[in-house]
């Protein structure tokens, strides 16, 4: 019934808009008029510490605020601190905003900074994000609503890096504990938490109370569907307001049912293949071995028909959004002869097999895209076994090292800066690096430190070349992001993958 009434509503909606009706007023939040969006994969958790993928973000944007923030336009803009500058090399001070209150009444003041980044180095934790925060030596509060951060060594970027701190309460986590924080989540955000059915769906109710005004939306049911076509076809049935990762083939279908549109922006995201070189057992820890794959891939191949035009080849890790790209470097060409010679070259003339985890329904395609690469492969003699994984496992996976020795990812954080990329996923130790590489480690960290921004450029520059030429990964693409949305909701896709409640309105006004 309610299906039917949707798309009874969608369908005069649409013909209404075909008369010019001026759009009415947002209206103040309603509860009883719920928005549903749905992504392919569910939280792997609600706290906010204990994640780094952008799917969790999302929950985590809505429900709780950072520091600093970004507008849609990628701008930084003050989130709960209203402004910040730095006093010396290795000293920032950020001023926070007065007057904020967590969900549960707690108020917000500068213990709750110091409170949320502790914690993620607290004995015994097992947050992924400590080397986002690694720079930061100690945070000090000079009164109620002022913080001085103190750096080991200069940090450039701390702005950008406060983007990714999310602030928690101090007194509710330590009354409740870590695991029931988890499962009764509490921040300062635009939304507050209701209810987690794990592996459907997760429901949010407006924060009226909120620092910036009430949200516009009263209601959010934050849905789960893994298979692409169950998103499309609630979109088309009016059982969804927005969906992810619209495959290009569904392209017709979206534009061709009335009362829903596509929206697409180029993406900061960008997908690999990972190759692990730091394991005694890979055969990757040759680098003839991980050039002659990377050779094996045809990028444009896939790109034209698996994806359809809707992606960029990229050559290493960052994409032109982010600073420091360096444009100059070409990417992998596809040359099987090239690849089957390194691989006779490493001891391998008659190619080897290999196991290739990948995710199946997290990224647009990414089921047909890995099975593409193993075809591509299995041409220049490396035979590989594909095994699909659900997301929650994965990433458990992935995180604990407890992964093939290939296996796909993609990776796109709200910091915008090289650092971002460059640490976490190639510095030798970091939770999610699986290559060591002396070289690469002193480069990065001086860039790191490095005030000057021309000479940060420049580092990250040579950082580029050491990677396209010791090829720890299958650099695959950068994306562009495909949405569906109902013509109910005035909404449009930001470049950081991140979706807003907030910035979501009624088309209409209910």
């Amino acid at each position: 019934m309610r299906r039917a009434r949707t798309k009874l509503f969608c369908l005069a909606l649409t013909a209404l808009l075909a008369v010019s009706l001026t759009y009415l007023p947002a209206k103040a939040a309603d509860a009883g008029n719920p928005l549903v969006v749905v992504q392919g994969v569910d939280a792997e958790t609600l706290d906010p510490a204990m994640s780094v993928t952008i799917t969790n973000m999302n929950y985590s944007y809505n429900l709780y605020d950072p520091l600093v923030n970004r507008n849609s336009k990628l701008e930084l803009i003050p989130g709960l601190a209203e402004e910040w500058k730095a006093l010396d090399n290795n000293t920032w001070e950020f001023k926070l905003r007065k007057g904020v209150k967590f969900h549960n009444g707690e108020d917000f003041k500068a213990d709750a900074v110091i409170f949320s980044w502790k914690r993620i180095y607290a004995e015994g934790s097992k947050s992924p994000q400590k080397g986002w925060f690694s720079s930061i030596k100690d945070i000090q509060a000079l009164d109620d609503y002022t913080i001085q951060i103190k750096t080991s060594d200069p940090d450039p970027i701390m702005p950008a890096r406060m983007t990714m701190l999310f602030m928690v309460p101090p007194k509710y986590v330590q009354e409740v504990g870590g695991t029931q924080f988890n499962l009764k989540p509490v921040g300062t955000g635009p939304f507050k938490f209701s209810k987690w059915t794990k592996n459907d769906s997760v429901v949010f109710e407006a924060n009226a109370d909120y620092w910036q005004g009430a949200p516009v939306v009263g209601k959010v049911i934050f849905k789960v569907m893994p298979e692409t076509q169950a998103r499309v076809s609630a979109l088309r049935a009016g059982e969804a307001d927005i969906i992810v990762n619209v495959p290009p083939d569904q392209i017709p279908a979206i534009e061709g049912t009335t009362g829903c549109t596509l929206k697409s922006t180029p993406s900061s995201r960008v997908l690999w293949v990972q190759l692990v070189a730091n394991r005694d057992s890979s055969p990757f820890k040759d680098k003839r071995v991980r050039q002659a794959v990377s050779y094996g891939v045809n990028v444009s191949e896939i790109l034209e028909y698996v994806v359809q035009g809707y992606g960029t080849q990229i050559s290493t890790i960052l994409s032109p959004l982010i600073f420091g790209y360096d444009a100059s470097i070409p990417p992998y060409e596809y040359n099987p002869e090239k690849a089957k010679q390194l691989l006779a070259e490493a001891g391998y003339p008659n190619g080897f097999s290999v196991k290739f985890d990948s995710p199946n329904g997290r990224y647009t395609l990414d089921r047909e895209v890995a099975q593409a690469i193993a075809g591509q492969l299995a041409k220049v003699g490396v035979k590989v076994d594909l095994r699909l994984q659900e997301w929650a496992t994965y990433s458990t996976m992935f995180s604990n090292h407890k992964i093939a020795d290939m296996w796909m990812l993609g990776w796109s954080l709200p910091m915008l800066d090289p650092d971002a990329w460059m640490w976490p996923l190639f510095h030798s130790g970091e939770p999610l690096s699986n290559w060591d590489n002396a070289e690469f480690n002193q480069v990065v960290e001086a860039a790191r430190r490095e005030m000057d921004t021309a000479k940060r450029a420049e580092l990250y520059g040579k950082a580029q070349k050491i990677l396209k030429e010791e090829a720890p990964m299958i650099f695959l693409y950068q994306l562009k992001d495909l949405y569906g949305a109902s013509s109910r909701v005035d909404w449009n896709p930001r470049p950081d993958e991140s979706i807003r409640f907030y910035e979501v309105k009624w088309a209409t006004g209910k």
